[in-house]
């Protein structure tokens, strides 16, 4: 999903948004920083050396799921209460790198507290500003919070390589939390997927790759997976932002979860749709784009060569080959320059 990130966090600065004639190319940075779910197992595994030691560290090695090993910086150690009564809190502050992420710079907090009796039992839960999972397709229980299973499995196998001993008689609650998290989610498309309340705890190798198009294409995947497990047979493909509010217009009968933004993504898009049966797919774009996609480009950028699409293998909803029907004409406004007479060359 595509993340806006603060303009003061921005590599380009404060005016990255704005280009001028004449500007030069800006250059991208290429730092890597960290995933939700690796800051948040770093912050589990702190506090359950904190719970074991009776002090949280100041910094812990943490083992990311690609199996590197990374130290980071632990603020807000503190253990409170005697006995089984014992509670241990940690954070990690979140570092994406150069990445424009939402949640660079967010707090990933984890609080630890002892199970009694529950021998080798770790109990995985969110607390304020992670989502909750309200809808299927996401592949996680529908209530829990939005926690994925990369994550969750990290979290775990962190805890347990500092805690053995104590799981041999006792069981741990961790809690994942994110102040602020409920904010940085509506910069998000979390809510269109079901995940209200705050953000999801994600990552599959631990480390952010800087404007990386994977994190995008996975979720233009997963927004049709939603759509369709909400029984959806129809979907609705945009490039952009001001497509979609045009499309939404145009087609105010279907649910939100059906429109995805599929960016540059169309092969993906297309065949997901297509794997999922659906019965009718829209598109909704400018002239420009639709003209790359008749071409059967399977991504749309222009500095990009791809392959051709080639036809996609038609489910037994789509018996006839694709049809495009525009819903009204397409109105090209006039460039008001084109109008002025040509200069006069001085003789």
């Amino acid at each position: 999903m595509s993340e806006t990130a603060n303009p003061a966090e921005s590599p380009f600065g404060s005016h990255a948004g704005k280009v001028r004639k004449g500007d030069g190319r800006r250059q991208r940075g290429n730092r890597t920083g960290f995933t939700t779910g690796a800051c948040s197992a770093a912050a589990a595994r702190a506090a359950t050396l904190g719970l074991v030691n009776g002090a949280v560290p100041e910094s812990v090695l943490c083992r990311l799921p690609n199996g590197q090993e990374v130290t980071f910086a632990v603020i807000e150690g503190r253990v409170e209460g005697e006995g089984l009564e014992r509670t241990a809190h940690a954070a990690i502050i979140k570092d994406a790198g150069d990445d424009p992420d939402a949640t660079n710079g967010a707090h990933l907090t984890a609080d630890v507290r002892l199970l009694a009796g529950r021998a080798g039992e770790i109990v995985l839960t969110g607390g304020p500003g992670v989502g909750k999972v309200t809808k299927e397709g996401l592949g996680l229980e529908v209530g829990g919070p939005a926690i994925n299973p990369v994550p969750r499995r990290n979290i775990c196998d962190n805890v347990s390589a500092v805690a053995a001993e104590l799981l041999a008689h006792d069981g741990l609650e961790v809690a994942i939390s994110v102040p602020g998290g409920d904010e940085m989610a509506k910069k998000t498309l979390n809510a269109r997927l079901g995940i209200l309340g705050g953000i999801s705890i994600l990552g599959t190798t631990g480390i952010v790759r800087p404007y990386s198009t994977a994190a995008f294409r996975a979720s233009v995947v997963q927004a049709i997976d939603v759509a369709a497990r909400q029984g959806q047979t129809s979907i609705v493909f945009t490039t952009g932002g001001r497509s979609e509010k045009f499309a939404m217009r145009q087609l105010p009968e279907l649910d939100e979860s059906c429109f995805v933004q599929m960016g540059d993504f169309v092969k993906a898009a297309f065949a997901t749709a297509n794997k999922h049966k659906m019965a009718h797919i829209h598109v909704g774009a400018m002239a420009g784009k639709l003209t790359k996609m008749g071409q059967g480009l399977s991504g749309l950028p222009h500095s990009l060569e791809r392959p051709m699409i080639g036809p996609l293998p038609l489910s037994p909803v789509l018996r006839s080959p694709w049809r495009v029907r525009l819903r009204k004409p397409i109105w090209v406004r006039e460039n008001p320059l084109a109008r002025r007479k040509p200069a006069r060359l001085p003789p």
